[in-house]
């Protein structure tokens, strides 16, 4: 009977259907159970790799369960499955070390992404404590077998193994601290030596027969091979001595010559074996990252292209990740086709590759895409009777002195995803790109610190009614404080998204907001993201706030973007609308006109508001088209029953002339820029 694989706890029928539907296709050694007894039967039995499992106080199913299941098996995978008002079960989950979690209710995607990232990183875990163990055994073999040592640039020794100790007499703490020559014989002609620290220093490798002297005085002979050690430079940073005893054989002088050939093979195999699994790419056979940074030195003056296929993932989710490394195989015998003996290949991390070559020139690095991107154009790739197609996006740099050409690359090779497939991008420190990108990253560091020590402020921008210049509500606008800066949202927003930290600032905001407005009766609207109603937390935190802070529902309005009407995840973000909507809140259709609209899914979040994007309103009263687009809007708003807004109202003649358009309501720095407190 095979062993169960994946132990899923749920009391819930429908729930559990559900979730059995999709992770059948992951593994069909799934049992479910549906109480904590049958579990810890189960699980006592099998000692299953992975927990999927609904946290429930009321039917034992909490994290004293989770500590029961790691005590049995450590290493086993727990995905917590929890409801948001379970916060003692979430918290404790979180404080235990719970290996991941997943919110309720159910959202399939969202959910399966979860499990698949668990499933990945225990097989990939595995795989790495497997390699882990076979090397350790390998190397426990070389050291018993072998007599192994290591100096300084000096010639001081810092190691000496067992073996060492043994052949010549000397414990190691007689050895470490002490020059290597503390073993030397005076029999050995010193020029020998000389030839060696020239080798070495020089970082050769250096081979001979030495002989030297035990501690008592006794002669002892091995065969020696000397390693220079290098740093990512390229610099010798120390030595290794690897030394095999031969003084046995020391007086056969016929034989001599035949064993120290048969010694130096098998240093040379058990040199290879480790550094291929040191450098080696497991999957590919190619040179990794770390051969890349080995060997980059000698590329001076030439050039570095990294090539990152395509939406690699999606075959990874389609077919799963042995198929994905059988592709991988494929493309790397293509790629190598197509490069022939010209430049050096490397396989790095996931779906990247890296290309050495001597040469640097624009001609050169035009004729290398474009031949890489011509010929994959036209390549199909066949596994397992499935026809791929595979584009790579490419960045380039040159190799020079004082610069890391790696990181370059990389740089380069970001911006040139973000053109889209079929792209190269070459490192130029002077472009506008390349400085936008390293101060990306210099706002990411940035905005984790606004967002971990809780610096995203709310700032209040009125709107006003355009009949009365009345105040009909105020917009809260995300501000960060930092010292006598205040930090506008254009700088973080994008840095907050990358961090997977997006909610984290619509939760302040309406946190924050909410405080401000405690006890006042105005109206005032927030902005939220189709993240945040993706990620199921949305209404439950708006009713928490507004009964902690005394907040009346009708006195808040939503703003969305015009966009999310394009999401594909409509019921969802049409249900958790029509949620806020039915506790009381407006919905404002933000920067209406700047994107296309589904208008079928635009009519059904049945919006209160539509915010006229500031890009028609700029100037709008000295561009008659602008005025068209406007009035467009602005009827088709009238027709609907949806106020409109017209937003970035800087002057009176804008003023008046969206007034004479039919606009309800203005705002912009005629009435007021952002401020940290209202009028």
């Amino acid at each position: 009977m095979r062993r169960i694989e994946i132990l899923y706890i749920e009391w819930e029928d429908a729930l559990a259907q559900n979730v059995i539907a999709l992770l059948r296709p992951l593994s069909e050694h799934l049992y479910h159970a549906t109480s904590v007894h049958e579990a810890l039967r189960v699980f006592k039995s099998d000692l299953p790799p992975f927990v999927i499992m609904s946290a429930s106080s009321s039917k034992g199913i909490n994290i004293d369960l989770c500590k029961t299941f790691k005590t049995l098996s450590p290493k086993t995978k727990i995905l917590l499955h929890v409801n948001p008002e379970e916060s003692t079960v979430l918290l404790d989950a979180i404080s235990f070390g719970v290996d991941t979690f997943a919110l309720k209710p159910l959202n399939k995607p969202s959910f399966l992404a979860t499990v698949q990232t668990m499933m990945h990183t225990f097989f990939a875990t595995q795989k790495a404590e497997e390699a882990l163990h076979l090397t350790r055994q390998l190397t426990r073999a070389f050291e018993t077998s072998t007599i192994v040592s290591k100096t300084d640039l000096r010639g001081i020794i810092t190691y000496a193994n067992k073996a060492f100790e043994k052949i010549s007499g000397y414990t190691q703490e007689e050895l470490v601290g002490k020059p290597h020559n503390i073993v030397r014989h005076p029999d050995m002609d010193k020029s020998v030596f000389e030839d060696m620290w020239n080798v070495i220093s020089h970082g050769q490798i250096w081979k001979g027969v030495v002989k030297n002297r035990h501690k008592d005085g006794g002669p002892y002979v091995v065969e020696a091979t000397i390693i220079p050690i290098l740093d990512t430079q390229g610099k010798v940073v120390e030595y290794m001595s690897i030394r095999h005893d031969i003084s046995q054989l020391a007086t056969r002088n016929s034989y001599l010559q035949d064993v120290i050939a048969q010694n130096e093979e098998i240093v040379k195999v058990k040199s290879n074996e480790l550094l291929e699994k040191l450098y080696k790419d497991e999957i590919t056979k190619l040179p990794n990252s770390l051969a890349l940074q080995r060997d980059i030195p000698r590329f001076e003056g030439g050039t570095l292209f990294l090539l990152d296929i395509n939406n690699f993932n999606i075959f990874n989710k389609l077919y799963g990740f042995a198929f994905g490394d059988i592709l991988l195989q494929e493309v790397t015998k293509h790629i190598m086709f197509l490069c022939g003996n010209k430049e050096i290949l490397y396989k790095l991390s996931a779906d990247r590759y890296a290309l050495l070559t001597h040469e640097h020139s624009q001609a050169h690095i035009d004729d290398t895409c474009n031949q890489i991107f011509a010929y994959f154009d036209t390549t199909e790739i066949t596994v397992e009777t499935i026809e791929s197609f595979i584009s790579f996006s490419i960045g380039v740099a040159k190799i020079e002195d004082g610069r890391d050409a790696i990181v370059d690359a990389e740089f380069a090779l970001d911006i040139s995803k973000k053109h889209g497939k079929r792209f190269k991008v070459v490192y130029d420190s002077g472009s506008s790109q390349i400085r936008e990108e390293l101060e990306s990253i210099g706002w990411l560091n940035k905005t984790r610190e606004f967002i971990h020590k809780d610096m995203i402020v709310p700032y209040f921008q009125p709107i006003v009614d355009v009949h009365t210049k009345a105040v009909h509500k105020y917009e809260c606008l995300a501000r960060v404080i930092d010292g006598d800066l205040v930090i506008p949202p254009l700088m973080f927003i994008n840095a907050a998204t990358k961090l997977g930290l997006l909610t984290s600032v619509t939760k302040s905001m309406i946190n924050k907001s909410f405080q401000y407005f405690a006890g006042k009766d105005i109206r005032f609207s927030i902005n939220i993201t189709e993240r945040d109603i993706m990620d199921g937390y949305l209404m439950e935190f708006i009713r928490f706030k507004a009964e902690r802070y005394g907040i009346d529902p009708h006195n808040v309005t939503f703003e969305i973007l015009e966009n999310i009407t394009l999401s594909k995840e409509s019921d969802l973000i049409t249900g958790t609308i029509g949620l806020v909507k039915d506790y009381g809140c407006d919905i404002a259709i933000d920067d209406f006109g700047s994107e296309n609209s589904n208008f079928s899914r635009l009519l059904s979040l049945q919006s209160d508001y539509i915010k006229i994007d500031g890009s028609f309103v700029h100037n709008c009263d000295k561009d008659p088209e602008k005025q068209k687009i406007i009035d467009a809007i602005v009827q088709l708003a009238k027709r609907l029953g949806i106020k409109s807004i017209a937003e970035f109202v800087s002057t009176e003649a804008i003023f008046d002339t969206i007034k004479a358009l039919g606009v309800d309501y203005a705002q912009g720095y005629l009435f007021g820029k952002p401020e940290p407190n209202t009028l």
